[in-house]
């Protein structure tokens, strides 16, 4: 791991909340919605007022998937947060096997310490058990990654319903930004306090809002309304082969969708199916800060590496392009901010713009919240100074070497400062890794990428299977 103190941002999310007059204080809390598929802990209720949706989502063993959306989501998130408090959830378990509950704080320790002590989060370990009593002081809000219902009752930057449909596909569909064309498929069923839903009820109702699948002109997209940190949210359509297979998909995806409606969340609009007109062009991903007066603060431009089931596998930044291109998105994204800072939002985002052929920009995805790649910005300094002008942040491995051995490996990167570790999490038998790599040019960093890809071949683990 790199050196303490060795990296430097060139500014933190601390820093953005106060570029305005800020009212309050923020305390950050970074993790993901559990998978409905994938239960937790009998001790950790169960989301039912923001639900999400995680179609083809892996079997994870249920200690791995704890500490991912709590714990790994809480590190590479924070890494550019600076000195602001920063909440870290903890299951029943990791509170009472105390060996756990310290590997948990040794972790998140060491891998802040690698940035300059004043720049470091600060982090206030919670279990979830005990957040129905936790409260902030009244100068602090919290500022989420998503809305949760074990945050219901703590005061929020943004009312949680709100911010359950600005980061909804359907919310954005219907946000009157640039978008391709989008059809939208809400259920009709109303969801009864006593009585649930019947078959007799749902099968019609599955039909309905699937049939628009089977008779979509191809190529097209399929998306759910809200996706979780696990399991696959975009669906594309090439051949009648993707459009059988996508369409299975959502026949059980729609049903999920509709038995998780009831009273409390039935005004979110948390049941739909969005069908996308796929516009051919370059994307590009945008990351910037809405602050509290509702300026747009551009923060960093890259391109977002996905695999072939549309998932997230990576993000990379070219630093000597950042000013071109921060000219080229300047008015869709100041469009994207006047609409977040409408709906009462302030803090990090990110969001998607494709350029078709005739040079117009629309919004393909916004995501209002911290992104993976936010802390490339923070870093262009770090990374600059050293001669790197290109740069990476990895998806996650998991790791089945010591530390130890991983920084034997790569101990001229970390001394170098061109590979930083954004976030370590130890698990019984494994680790879950994730880090940023940077190089002098592009060639550089594809050797870098594929010196980490093949180290991680060696020590991979694929024993993701549940047990209860």
């Amino acid at each position: 791991m790199s050196a303490p103190g060795s990296v430097v941002l060139d500014y933190t999310l601390h820093d953005l909340y106060n570029a305005d007059d800020q009212d309050y204080d923020i305390c950050m809390v970074n993790a993901y919605a559990p998978p409905p598929s994938i239960p937790l802990a009998a001790h950790i209720p169960a989301i039912k007022q923001f639900p999400v949706q995680a179609p083809l989502c892996p079997a994870y063993d249920q200690d791995e998937l704890t500490r991912t959306i709590l714990h790994l989501v809480a590190q590479r998130f924070a890494f550019c947060a600076g000195p602001m408090r920063i909440l870290v959830l903890e299951s029943e378990s990791q509170k009472s096997q105390c060996s756990s509950h310290g590997r948990s704080q040794a972790d998140i320790s060491k891998v802040f310490s690698q940035l300059q002590e004043k720049q470091r989060p600060l982090p206030l370990f919670v279990p979830i058990s005990d957040l129905s009593k936790f409260r902030l002081d009244a100068k602090t809000k919290l500022a989420v990654t998503g809305p949760l219902d074990w945050f219901s009752h703590i005061p929020q930057v943004i009312d949680p319903r709100i911010h359950y449909n600005l980061l909804s596909k359907r919310g954005l569909a219907k946000s009157g930004l640039p978008t391709p064309r989008t059809i939208v498929i809400d259920t009709v069923l109303s969801p009864s306090p006593t009585e649930p839903f019947t078959d007799k009820d749902l099968q019609p109702e599955i039909a309905r809002m699937t049939k628009p699948i089977l008779e979509t002109p191809i190529p097209f997209i399929v998306k759910v309304p809200r996706i979780t940190g696990v399991g696959q949210g975009t669906f594309i359509v090439h051949t009648e082969a993707d459009r059988s297979s996508v369409y299975e998909v959502f026949l059980e995806e729609v049903k999920l969708m509709l038995l998780a409606l009831n009273p409390a969340n039935e005004c979110l609009a948390t049941c739909n199916v969005i069908i996308q007109e796929m516009v051919p062009g370059e994307t590009a991903s945008l990351n910037f800060f809405v602050t509290q007066t509702g300026r747009a603060i551009f923060n960093c431009c890259n391109h977002q590496d996905v695999d072939d089931a549309y998932i997230w596998s990576g993000g990379l930044v070219s630093y000597n392009e950042q000013a071109v291109l921060e000219s080229q998105y300047r008015e869709t994204m100041d469009a994207v901010a006047h609409f977040l800072h409408k709906h009462g939002y302030y803090g990090p985002a990110g969001v998607d713009i494709m350029t078709d052929e005739t040079g117009v920009q629309f919004v393909v995805d916004l995501n209002v919240r911290i992104t993976a790649t936010y802390h490339l910005g923070p870093l262009r300094g770090h990374f600059t100074r050293r001669g790197f002008s290109e740069a990476a942040a990895m998806s996650t491995f998991r790791l089945t070497c010591t530390q130890a051995e991983f920084e034997s490996h790569f101990a001229e990167e970390l001394c170098s400062g061109s590979l930083v570790l954004t976030a370590w999490v130890h698990l019984q038998e494994a680790s879950l890794v994730t880090m940023t790599v940077a190089a002098r040019d592009r060639t550089g960093l594809q050797e870098i990428v594929q010196k980490v890809s093949e180290f991680a071949d060696n020590f991979a683990s694929t024993d993701h299977s549940y047990t209860s």
